[in-house]
């Protein structure tokens, strides 16, 4: 089950949807960007380790990342609070493995921040050091995690029917990256830059806020 089990559209849609937006505002960057899905599939069956479907999922997306070259990956997600059908706004969710990983993180999320929904913005927050996710631990190249918006939000579940709120992310989430390798001083012209992003599904419910956590 997705977080969205009850709704008509599927989590794992809306992250494609908005994965394949965000590189082609990449590409039209000039930036080469890897996607470890272009269609709605499992990649359970690219790893043999063992363990659940989720676990060999997990792992074979780390593999991907770590075969990829890039320099960077990313991982896009919707958060969710059923305490707090109120919630809203996006949160980006960093481990203090590299120290690339918080700058990353900061430039991504005020890029999200900024984003104007009626003349407002949305709440705005800070990115999280978040040392339990999988993919965060086992990658090996600076990255984070994308919780664009919250699902149970009603509001913000309806901002993503609409293409133009899915682009405005998008562009955020591009923004970003140009701010961090500007940062950085890692861009020289942006044509060589390689990054693998992540349409990923986290499951929701039994598993929560760290779904994405290896299983015993």
């Amino acid at each position: 089950m997705g977080a969205l089990q009850r709704m008509v559209f599927l989590e794992k849609n809306i992250n494609l949807d908005i994965s394949t937006r965000l590189r082609d505002f990449l590409e039209q960057k000039g930036y080469k960007v890897i996607l470890t899905r272009d269609m709605d599939k499992s990649l359970d069956s690219l790893s043999n380790d063992g363990g659940s479907r989720h676990l060999r999922d997990l792992k074979a997306r780390v593999n991907i990342i770590n075969n990829s070259n890039a320099e960077l990956f990313l991982s896009i997600h919707e958060n969710c609070h059923i305490k707090n059908l109120n919630a809203d706004g996006s949160i980006v969710l960093y481990n203090e493995r590299f120290t690339q990983n918080k700058m990353l993180a900061y430039c991504v999320q005020r890029a999200l921040n900024s984003i104007m929904i009626d003349g407002k913005k949305r709440t705005v927050h800070d990115p999280q050091n978040s040392p339990g996710f999988y993919l965060l631990n086992y990658s090996k190249i600076p990255g984070v995690i994308i919780e664009t918006v919250f699902i149970y939000n009603q509001k913000e579940r309806e901002l993503l029917g609409q293409d133009s709120f899915k682009d405005e992310l998008a562009k955020a989430i591009a923004n970003g990256i140009e701010k961090y390798f500007n940062e950085t001083n890692n861009v020289s012209g942006g044509t060589n830059r390689s990054h693998s992003f992540h349409p990923k599904w986290r499951y929701f419910p039994p598993y929560n806020s760290n779904a994405l956590k290896p299983f015993p």
